[in-house]
């Protein structure tokens, strides 16, 4: 982290977690939080004009955040981050 604000680093994007967690190979157990067909339908594109336009459009404040960013590799970061789907 302190690598990233020295070189004035806005956002860093993980894509990546295979050298992390435990040594011994185990996995903490986890809660099924969603069942199958929520799952499935939060997986599922939006089809219809008002739900694409609510899940993949910029809002104001998510395009003023985005100008905030140093540089413009850090606006695309930040930008592809914030266009994620939005439930």
């Amino acid at each position: 982290m302190r690598w990233a604000q020295a070189r004035n680093i806005d956002v860093i994007l993980v894509t990546e977690l295979t050298r992390w967690g435990t040594s011994t190979g185990t996995t903490m157990p986890h809660q099924e939080l969603l069942t199958e067909s929520q799952r499935l339908s939060l997986q599922a594109p939006a089809s219809d004009e008002r739900g694409m336009v609510r899940h993949y459009t910029l809002s104001s404040e998510d395009l003023a955040l985005i100008h905030r960013r140093r540089g413009d590799p850090n606006r695309l970061g930040f930008a592809l981050i914030c266009s994620t789907p939005k439930s």
